[in-house]
């Protein structure tokens, strides 16, 4: 059990990396290639200088894609449980709540998206990545890998993703999380909305604007930086609206996130 707990999070870096490979239009063996590199990286980067790590894991993945002749979705894929998109998601948040220190969590998110966007416009072409397959079944393969890496339940964790996945596909992104964030509220388990929202932030987006930004192109980039603008602050306001309205009608005070 020791030895199990101590690989864990590597092991679910590779999945999460290997569903993510999927959900971005990866083949099979480019999946395969993601798992193998996800879990060796993720092993790895606590070693590298903090100041660092996020433009190094950028460049290693980058030069692995090009010596195993990998596409955009193996860089997405190998991405994912490095890119600060859930840190973002939490410094908006802690940003419209206005609390102390929420614009430097926010400004060092962005910081390190710039850091990874950086090692892969030097080392590949990110914007040449395919488009997200809609099949949810990945969005929820990638939770459970998700929740390995951060110590939560992952089969929960995937259940929640697969049913924030299809409200998502039914209503809109602020419906999906408002209500993922509203239902783990009262069930008491709040750290569970994280997981369940993983696949619906979008930190691959914003990825590709910094690199596109990089490699000058403008017109990429600044669509996707609308698109993942938009996405970000419909997860942030979804969540303070799931917490205040459960605080409200409940009377319960709203869970720190």
């Amino acid at each position: 059990m020791k030895i199990f707990s101590a690989v864990k999070p590597a092991l679910g870096a590779g999945i999460a990396c290997l569903a993510f490979c999927c959900f971005f239009g990866g083949c099979a063996r480019c999946a395969a290639f993601a798992l193998a590199v996800g879990m060796l990286m993720y092993a790895i980067a606590p070693h590298i200088c903090p100041v660092l790590r996020h433009f190094c894991v950028a460049v290693a993945c980058g030069a692995a894609a090009r010596v195993t002749c990998c596409g955009g979705a193996f860089v997405l894929g190998t991405a994912m449980p490095f890119v600060t998109g859930l840190a973002l998601c939490d410094g908006l948040c802690a940003l419209l709540r206005a609390k102390r220190g929420a614009a430097k969590s926010v400004l060092r998110a962005l910081a390190r998206a710039f850091a990874m966007a950086a090692g892969y416009a030097l080392a590949f072409p990110l914007q040449t990545a395919a488009a997200p397959s809609p099949d949810i079944l990945w969005s929820a393969a990638g939770a459970f890998g998700f929740a390995l890496m951060l110590g939560a339940r992952p089969f929960s964790g995937a259940l929640a993703a697969l049913a924030c996945g299809a409200a998502c596909l039914y209503t809109n992104i602020f419906v999906a999380v408002f209500a993922a964030y509203a239902a783990c509220d009262l069930l008491g388990r709040p750290s569970l909305a994280r997981i369940a929202v993983v696949p619906l932030v979008p930190g691959g987006g914003l990825l590709i604007a910094f690199t596109a930004l990089l490699k000058g192109s403008f017109a990429l980039a600044a669509g996707m930086l609308l698109v993942s603008a938009h996405a970000f602050l419909s997860i942030a306001f979804a969540r303070v609206c799931a917490h205040v309205l459960t605080a409200a009608v409940f009377r319960r005070a709203p869970r720190p996130q």
